[in-house]
């Protein structure tokens, strides 16, 4: 779970928690079908299948493969840098261009929301991938995360991971806070996952996930189910590592004790005899292998 991180930013904590957010009293255990669920449709449900996840702790447990720091964005980069990042611009500008026959190349143009004398605008590019250009439109927001290279005397984004801000309800989800970034599949946004996985953790109870370590490896009052809702909308990166570190050692914690009892079932299984007055004379008996 690797994360982005920028210095020096100011911390915003005015987005709500999973746990801070409940009004009623969670009621969903973690062994339920997620066809049971009536908040899922269909066609969501068959995508979450081609992940592997059919009930809720299947997807409790479908951990961000990367965090980004959305509380503030740094500014738009001047020279290319091998290390990726996380922006926000305004898209002033989109074209397609065609090049070898039948190729071809949308671009987006963004512009920073505090743009100066000194700003550089950013040029995203996709390279043959014709849906993106029915999701980016002029005037909209966009969050990108890519490597930014030099290109002449542009500073291009290639293939970057977008995300469109739309100035809905669930805002405080998916921006001004660190962000979660999962593995996805198609039909399956990086918002649907963010979406569900927030409502999930308001509806399940904490008493409902077992903390497999024994107290004496828990680094201070962190359960499974704290570790759970910290490693999908940490507060802080603090929380992040603590709750990432919690998780790898239960998953190691229960490999050990499954190595274990299949050493003990090893240890106490019994061969079956094969002796009796008949046995030695009856291999004697029989004729040499050639």
């Amino acid at each position: 779970m690797n994360s982005v991180q920028s210095p020096n930013r100011s911390q915003i904590t005015d987005h709500g928690s999973p746990a801070a957010a409940k009004s009623s009293p969670p009621s969903v255990a973690i062994s339920r079908s997620l066809e049971e669920l009536d908040c899922i449709p269909r066609p969501r449900l068959l995508a979450l299948r081609r992940l592997g996840i059919e009930k809720v702790e299947d997807l409790l447990t479908h951990f961000p493969r990367r965090h980004e720091d959305r509380t503030e964005f740094p500014h738009f980069p001047r020279e290319e840098s091998e290390i990726p990042v996380c922006l926000c611009g305004e898209v002033i500008k989109t074209s397609l261009r065609r090049f070898g026959g039948w190729k071809k190349i949308f671009e987006a143009t963004l512009q920073e929301s505090q743009a100066n004398a000194l700003s550089e605008p950013l040029v995203c590019r996709w390279f043959n991938l014709h849906y993106v250009q029915k999701m980016i439109m002029t005037g909209q927001r966009i969050v990108v995360f890519g490597k930014p290279r030099l290109r002449g005397k542009r500073i291009c984004m290639d293939h970057p991971e977008f995300e469109v801000i739309e100035t809905d309800d669930e805002m405080s989800i998916h921006f001004r806070r660190i962000t979660p970034i999962y593995p996805a599949t198609e039909g399956l946004s990086q918002r649907t996952l963010r979406s569900l996985l927030y409502r999930l953790l308001n509806d399940v109870a904490d008493q409902s996930i077992e903390t497999l370590l024994p107290p004496a490896l828990i680094s201070g009052k962190m359960t499974r189910a704290a570790a759970i809702r910290a490693i999908h909308f940490p507060e802080h990166w603090q929380q992040r590592d603590a709750a990432r570190k919690h998780l790898v050692l239960s998953e190691f914690f229960a490999m050990q004790i499954l190595i274990a009892s299949r050493r003990t079932d090893v240890s106490i299984r019994t061969g079956q005899a094969h002796c009796g007055p008949g046995v030695r004379s009856s291999a004697i008996s029989r004729p040499p292998i050639r």
